[in-house]
């Protein structure tokens, strides 16, 4: 309880700095960038992981050789989940930072294959981006598995975990009249 009651203060006190940071005076222009820096760098924003992803798997040769050139599905979907980005319990000090977190899911095509791409992604304390696994799953027979990043262990956790999730979201939907 107190830890939701501290979590929902610093979003507030950081939204608060933001508005200042969005609009500010001439003499607090070094605080606002300071504030507007801290801001950018504990927020994860998916449509710059989802860029950066798509770009990654564009240079991925194994992508290339079993998809063609791949670029976004006419198919609209795109599913992600964002968590992290706050303090908790734990640690040597008494809380301890979780890193701002993306775990996605998009729909690529290319002139061979379609697949869908599986992807983590945590946001360092300086800004940058870490991809912690990238793949992707081919639409093909053999239903092959590319990992163009990160472990293949890693890779198959999260893909089954949200295989499972649509599967349950397929099989649970409401019937059509």
């Amino acid at each position: 309880m107190n830890s939701e009651l501290g979590r929902r203060n610093l979003s507030h006190i950081l939204r608060l700095m933001w508005a200042r940071a969005v609009e500010p005076r001439a003499d607090d222009d070094a605080t606002a960038v300071a504030i507007r820096q801290a801001w950018l760098a504990i927020h994860i924003r998916p449509e710059f992981v989802y860029r950066e992803a798509l770009a990654m798997i564009r240079r991925s040769q194994a992508v290339i050789d079993h998809l063609g050139t791949p670029y976004p599905s006419a198919v609209p979907l795109r599913t992600y989940n964002l968590d992290g980005g706050n303090f908790f319990p734990g640690g040597a000090l008494g809380v301890q930072w979780k890193p701002p977190r993306v775990v996605m899911m998009f729909a690529v095509e290319g002139a061979k294959e379609e697949g869908i791409v599986y992807l983590e992604c945590l946001k360092n304390l300086n800004g940058r981006l870490h991809f912690t696994f990238v793949g992707v799953d081919v639409c093909d027979i053999n239903e092959t598995r590319l990992i163009v990043h990160g472990s293949d262990e890693r890779m198959t956790e999260k893909a089954d975990h949200l295989q499972k999730l649509i599967d349950f979201k397929k099989d649970n939907s409401p019937p059509k009249e």
